[in-house]
């Protein structure tokens, strides 16, 4: 979030938050296409058939969900501030994870499932930490 603080500071009148997600969205079209061209070049694998046809609508509705969600943590973060809100927009990933324990079944043994207990709670913890001690 360090970036959008300085972009906030820069253009202080009107809406902040979806002129830096315009060009956060923009950076990630161009440099990702670059890295999966440079991935494969260097692994020197040919690059897996594109099957646009079948994947533009699944893939263009999971990026308009993903870019909702963005917007959504980024005015999270601009109105509750960077200790509250970006702590807060992080811990989706407890909300990932229980959604892979419990009906996914992507985590599965004891062992794994310790584990992302144990990181759950140094998120949580973390995040109220912050909330308590972070100041605005």
């Amino acid at each position: 979030m360090v970036p959008f603080h300085y972009y906030k500071q820069q253009h202080s009148q009107g809406d902040a938050a979806i002129g830096y997600l315009v060009s956060f969205s923009a950076g990630i079209a161009i440099v990702t296409p670059c890295f999966a061209f440079l991935y494969f070049l260097i692994i020197k694998r040919a690059m897996p058939a594109m099957h646009f046809r079948a994947l533009a609508l699944p893939g263009l509705v999971t990026g308009f969900f993903w870019a909702a969600g963005n917007w959504a943590a980024t005015y999270a973060t601009e109105y509750l501030g960077n200790t509250v809100g970006f702590p807060l927009t992080q811990t989706a990933i407890l909300v990932n994870g229980l959604w892979g324990i419990g009906y996914y079944k992507e985590i599965t043994g004891r062992w794994a499932i310790g584990v992302f207990v144990a990181s759950a709670t140094v998120i949580i913890g973390g995040a109220t930490l912050l909330a308590f001690f972070g100041g605005k």
